[in-house]
Formats: C-alpha cells, structure tokens, sequence
C-alpha cells in the first residue's frame, strides 16, 4: 500500500487525491484493512513542556482473491 501512496505522491498527486484513491480501493474491495499500527509522537507544546501524543495509522493489504 505505501507503494500506491509514494507512486501517487511522486506523480504529484495532492493529498486529497491519494486519499481518495485509498478510499476506492476499499471501498471496491481491492484491498482491506489488516490492521493498525500505534505510534508514540512526543511533542511539545507552546511552553515547553513535552508531551506524548498516540497515532493510529491503518495498514492496508491486497485482498485474497481466492
């Protein structure tokens, strides 16, 4: 999948459009949700003081056609 993304974004693609092609990918069933990757983003804010932020980002794989 974050080889259809780099292709996208490397043909100039604007950020609206890849999601959109995300989104009809699954929505036609060509790939599905295999699931989530948790990330830890420390941060810090306007005084200083750090923070930790947690992020979800979706994996998605080719579906089994068989």
């Amino acid at each position: 999948m974050g080889t259809l993304v780099d292709d996208l974004v490397a043909e100039g693609a604007a950020p609206e459009a890849v999601e959109r092609a995300v989104w009809t990918l699954l929505a036609s069933g060509r790939v599905v949700l295999a699931g989530f990757l948790a990330r830890k983003v420390r941060r810090a804010d306007a005084r200083g003081a750090r923070s930790i932020h947690h992020t979800y980002e979706p994996l998605l794989a080719p579906a089994d056609d068989a």
